[in-house]
């Protein structure tokens, strides 16, 4: 095997004890499980928050080895990208949102509604993390800025942060796989593959 197609078996085997582990996380959340003392609530958020973290790597994986492959092939249809893309990927976010006390502000500069020709599952991939880069570099209880604008033939989309800025230096690097930026006091802790942006660029 080589070094994607090990990536891709390997994350796709830790999928399913994953999806078990996620259940109960949200099991306890919701009290199912028996009420939970403030130190119990405490661990499960940090429980919760690595668990999001381990999501994030595997898909990143598996969307890395699927590309290398040449296995993700875009199936084009007419989508409603701010119902069928943008909200949804809002919603799956709250938790990360949460975390860090940062609240989303849609301004939408389109018509009412957004459609374009486009792939729903290539597009998900694209604004989940450039979304979810938006909020785990962005400044804590602040927001992101989520921007639709109709430009005749085409939509643009802008997503903003009120981090620091990136180095120039960095600017066209942090599209290369494997790259971060953690120079910073604020980004030392933030975790990540340094896949998100190599993936939504090469999608």
């Amino acid at each position: 095997l080589n070094y994607i197609e090990m990536l891709g078996f390997v994350s796709h085997e830790l999928k399913t004890p994953l999806v078990a582990l996620s259940g109960y996380v949200f099991m306890l959340n919701d009290g199912a499980l028996g009420e939970l003392n403030p130190k119990q609530k405490k661990a499960l958020q940090v429980i919760e928050g690595n668990v999001s973290h381990i999501q994030e790597m595997i898909a990143n994986y598996l969307d890395l080895s699927r590309l290398e492959k040449g296995e993700m092939k875009p199936e084009f249809q007419t989508i409603n990208v701010l119902t069928e893309v943008i909200l949804p990927t809002i919603r799956n976010l709250k938790g990360l949102l949460a975390s860090k006390g940062i609240k989303e502000e849609l301004e939408n500069l389109a018509s009412e509604e957004v459609l374009i020709e486009g792939d729903r599952n290539m597009l998900t991939i694209i604004f989940n993390n450039l979304l979810s880069n938006a909020v785990k570099y962005g400044k804590e209880n602040d927001k992101i800025l989520i921007g639709i604008r109709d430009e005749g033939d085409l939509v643009e989309f802008r997503v903003r942060n009120a981090g620091g800025d990136i180095p120039h230096n960095m600017r066209e690097k942090i599209f290369n796989k494997f790259t971060r930026i953690s120079n910073s006091r604020q980004n030392k802790n933030v975790k990540g593959t340094g896949l998100g942006l190599f993936n939504a660029k090469k999608i």
